[in-house]
C-alpha cells in the first residue's frame, strides 16, 4: 500500500538531482539574481558582489562547522568461561544390563 508512494518519492528525488539548477530555481515564486552588479571597473581579478541571500533555500545549510561528537563504542561484555562438559566415553548401556530388560511391549510388572 505504501510501496507505490515511496517509489514515486524516490523517483522525484532522483529527478531533482538530474534537473539543471536553473530549472529548479525557476520554480520559485520570487526572482533570483543571476549576476551581481559590478560596482567598479573590471580589472585583472574578478569582482565579487554581495552574496544573494534572500531565498531560504540558499541559507539552508549555512551553519558554522561543528565537529562531530567523538564515537563512543560500547564496552565489551565479559562472559563467564565454564569448564567444558565432560561426555562419558560409554554412551550405550552395557549388554549385561540390557539382558534383563524388555525393550519391546508393555512393561512387565
Amino acid at each position: 500500500m505504501l510501496r507505490p508512494y515511496l517509489a514515486l518519492l524516490l523517483l522525484l528525488c532522483l529527478l531533482r538531482t538530474l534537473l539543471p539548477e536553473a530549472w529548479v530555481l525557476a520554480l520559485h515564486r520570487h526572482a533570483h539574481t543571476t549576476e551581481a552588479a559590478a560596482t567598479r571597473q573590471r580589472t585583472d581579478h574578478e569582482l565579487l558582489g554581495p552574496r544573494h541571500t534572500h531565498c531560504h533555500t540558499e541559507t539552508f545549510y549555512s551553519v558554522s562547522f561543528a565537529p562531530a561528537l567523538p564515537v563512543r563504542l560500547p564496552q565489551p561484555r565479559v562472559q563467564v568461561i565454564y569448564r567444558p562438559l565432560v561426555v562419558p566415553a560409554q554412551l550405550a548401556a552395557s549388554a549385561v544390563a540390557l539382558r534383563g530388560t524388555a525393550l519391546r511391549g508393555p512393561p512387565q510388572a
